[in-house]
């Protein structure tokens, strides 16, 4: 099987755009949150940490876990469920 490599360009960019964008005050939100939300089923499969990083990159969420964090999830179209309703 071959690698596509435009797909693959646009994961890298991606990649090296996220990268760019963390410093170690939201470095640290994003794990705080990852470390909340990996033991409830819904993560990986409701939301993934690629909306853990949207709500800390994109949105500002700051604190964990909050109302702020299950609002920018659940107004995520993308985004079904939180870990955080089990809470």
């Amino acid at each position: 099987m071959r690698t596509n490599q435009q797909a693959f360009d646009v994961v890298r960019r991606y990649g090296e755009v996220l990268s760019g964008r963390l410093n170690d005050t939201n470095r640290a939100v994003i794990l705080e949150i990852k470390a909340a939300c990996w033991r409830y089923p819904e993560y990986r499969r409701g939301f993934t940490s690629g909306d853990v990083y949207a709500a800390v990159l994109d949105r500002g969420v700051r604190d964990v876990p909050t109302r702020a964090f299950t609002t920018s999830i659940s107004t995520d179209p993308s985004s079904r469920r939180t870990c955080l309703r089990r809470r």
